[in-house]
């Protein structure tokens, strides 16, 4: 359709694409329709409906029509993703983002009030709580944690939220209280019921402590810069733990959604769960427009656990596939830490030491467990009777839900539940007093507590909770050991207040998630994204201080990638599609009325005007008959005009005009000097703009559209 225009105004029409209803004129939407065709379908142009990442979160250019998708990387950590996506007028945040690195600079609570740890000299004169420990500071008071700045998120502006594992469930109530956000919630029931005992765990061992209320003053940069163990972050943005109100009315707001299920989100764009393979009930995610697939992929795994397998169908030859939450123990293989952890288990019985094995109550503690009860029984001999010991005051209703979730576990674990058997050994080896529950170890597990043995317990921070104290308890023998397998609290980083200790300590991740080598082989392969998007940390482009810079092994190697950089918005295009249409529904009445003409190019093209009223509501679009006669707001017009063309109909009008280039090297510019007007041709020939004195104006007009076809 030729647009024409006065002194830079276009003519051409804009259409409203608000949620709200709105009805407007129809006035001559242009239909192309193949005369030999029996089915006409009728579509409105518009521009391609791109997305947006701020990374931890994804944010989009604000206002009115579809725009491009903007990334920007909120959380610095790749493994903790929270990503903003904004599609036309759905904004939807991908999971929530809590860090717990602070802790490391806070002193580990422990019960006996003659440890070492409660004695410590004060390294600041006035600030008394700031401990000094070797070549360390600590704050002696009740560790914090870091999350996204709210203000960065918008909270309010937020519709939906989709939390794809407990991780993220945890940092849940930072988000969603006292924050502005009114949306919805999505997650499965399994990682709502295990998020739920992570976060009461963390609460009980918060409450535990007992220290003197500390102020802000350590945060001042004057003072926290003189620790030898630097802070690399602003503890400013540090912050407590919420509360057990915070999370019962955070979790209220959750709906549970089952895998593979499509959840409509506004009616513009639908969203599916699909099983991620790393802990019961996890999720990737597949968003779906008419026109556009992105997929996000958080925590994965394609490792033998007890989850249910991940599926990658829904995930294949994505417009844009976001990629995050890869393996963050680069160099400790996951096939050799469950034989060390087997060989240490063993050799610690057999010396006469007990095993402390610092976990979260979900997840792969019930891997572990099994790990333990086999390690024992290789052992042999007298060491047979050696008792596990789970401690958390979640540890039984963590132990009990996992064995009634069959649907989500892996396919051979969900057949023993029907055999029937129990699809986990920790109901075994409770029933023949293997394995032992305790809430903590203050209370009946100080009297029933039997050495050598084996303790899983928490917190894997070595903070808070029971293993600081039985770290302190068990520290000054040798023949003990401390065994870390959560990849997220590696032991270089949690272990400065014990380095004095006796006790031998040994750091086995047992990382599920995907790895480099992985993705690279076999996934990226397999799924063949049109656009790969990643946090910059998996290019080659990341920080050259990472222990890993430029080792390709630990790159992400894949051609179409778009990096995520920390906390700047970029721009990212789906490849699959320049313009996009959106249909619409017409009702036959309008049909009806159609009048084709031929294409003034191609006769086996039709064109045709139509007229009646738009209504467009939830993304929904339709076109009713005018109930009373509607004229067009201005006329319409096909075909394609030259510099030739416009010369011919001035001369009709007994007018001249000469030929100028534009400066931009590219429209031409045909100036009529008897009359101080101009008329401005694109390269395509496709629009006009006519500059003139008032009274010549439709003159000109007539003169352009007169080599044009009049639809209406």
């Amino acid at each position: 359709m030729n647009s024409v225009s006065f002194d830079g105004v276009a003519t051409g029409p804009d259409i409203s694409q608000r949620l709200n209803i709105i009805t407007v004129v129809a006035f001559a939407a242009v239909i192309l329709v193949h005369l030999l065709g029996l089915l006409i379908r009728v579509a409105v142009s518009v521009k391609h409906q791109y997305s947006s990442l701020r990374g931890a979160c994804f944010r989009s250019a604000a206002g009115g029509a579809p725009a491009p998708s903007y990334h920007t990387s909120l959380c610095s950590q790749a493994h903790k993703p929270c990503i903003l996506l904004r599609f036309q007028n759905v904004t939807v945040l991908l999971d929530c983002a809590v860090d717990f690195t602070p802790f490391d600079y806070f002193l580990p609570y422990v019960y006996d009030e003659k440890s070492r740890l409660k004695n410590l000299p004060s390294f600041h004169d006035t600030l008394t709580y700031i401990k000094q420990l070797n070549e360390n500071v600590f704050i002696e008071s009740a560790p914090e944690v870091q999350v996204v700045p709210l203000e960065a998120l918008s909270m309010n502006t937020v519709d939906f939220i989709l939390i794809s594992n407990w991780h993220s469930l945890v940092a849940l109530p930072f988000y969603v209280e006292n924050s502005g956000f009114k949306g919805v919630v999505y997650a499965t029931e399994p990682v709502v019921q295990f998020g739920r005992m992570m976060i009461l765990e963390l609460l009980e061992y918060l409450e535990r402590i007992v220290f003197d209320p500390v102020g802000s003053e350590w945060k001042n940069p004057l003072v926290h810069s003189t620790f030898p163990n630097a802070i690399a972050r602003n503890p400013l943005e540090w912050k407590p733990f919420y509360s057990k109100q915070a999370m019962e009315q955070a979790l209220s707001r959750i709906t549970t959604v089952a895998f593979n299920q499509t959840v409509d989100l506004e009616g513009i764009v639908s969203v599916q769960a699909c099983p991620s393979g790393y802990s019961i009930g996890s999720t990737n995610w597949v968003f779906k427009t008419e026109y556009e697939r992105i997929g996000y992929l958080a925590s994965s795994s394609v490792r033998p656990t007890h989850c249910r397998s991940v599926e990658w169908e829904h995930l294949q030859e994505a417009d844009a596939l976001i990629l995050t939450s890869l393996g963050r123990t680069l160099d400790f293989a996951y096939e050799g830490s469950i034989p060390e952890i087997a060989q240490t288990i063993t050799d610690t019985l057999k010396r006469g030491g007990n095993v402390l094995m610092p976990v979260s109550p979900v997840g792969t503690v019930f891997d572990l467990i099994d790990i333990v009860s086999r390690s024992i029984d290789n052992a042999g001999g007298m060491y047979s009777e050696t008792r596990i010991y789970f401690v958390s005051p979640v540890a039984k209703g963590a132990l009990a839900y996992s064995n009634v979730n069959a649907e989500w576990l892996i396919e051979g674990r969900q057949n023993a539940v029907y055999v029937p058997e129990e699809p986990f050994c920790h109901t075994a080896l409770i029933r023949n007093g293997r394995l032992k529950l305790f809430e903590n170890i203050y209370e009946s597990f100080c009297r029933e507590f039997k050495t050598p043995c084996v303790v899983l317990t928490g917190h894997p921070s070595l903070r808070i909770g029971d293993a600081p104290h039985l770290l302190e308890m068990w520290g000054n023998d040798s023949r003990n050991a401390l065994i870390m397998t959560d990849p997220d609290y590696p032991l270089n980083e949690v272990y400065a207040p014990y380095e004095d200790l006796a006790i031998r300590a040994f750091y086995y991740p047992i990382e599920t998630r995907l790895d480099f080598a992985q993705v690279n082989s076999t996934l990226l392969p397999e799924l063949r994204p049109k656009n790969l998007i990643i946090p910059e940390q998996y290019s080659m482009a990341h920080n050259s201080k990472s222990p890993t810079h430029n080792r390709i092994e630990f790159v992400v190697q894949y051609n179409a990638t778009t990096p995520m950089k920390y906390d700047e918005q970029m721009s990212i295009s789906l490849p699959s599609k320049k313009m996009r249409k959106r249909k619409i529904k017409i009702y036959p009445d309008v049909i009806k009325r159609l009048e084709l003409r031929g294409h003034y190019a191609n006769p086996e093209i039709g064109i045709a005007s139509l007229t009646g009223f738009l209504c467009a509501y939830d993304g929904a679009y339709e076109l009713f008959p005018a109930k009373k006669k509607v004229g067009a707001l201005r006329p319409k017009y096909a075909g394609q005009l030259t510099t030739d063309t416009i010369l011919k109909a001035l001369q009709k009008r007994n007018l001249s005009g000469r030929v100028v280039t534009h400066p931009d090297g590219e429209r031409k510019i045909v100036k009529i000097d008897s009359i101080n007007s101009a008329i401005t041709l694109d390269a395509d020939g496709m629009s006009t703009n006519i500059q003139s004195p008032k009274e010549h104006r439709m003159m000109l007009l007539d003169a352009v559209t007169s080599y044009l076809q009049a639809l209406c």
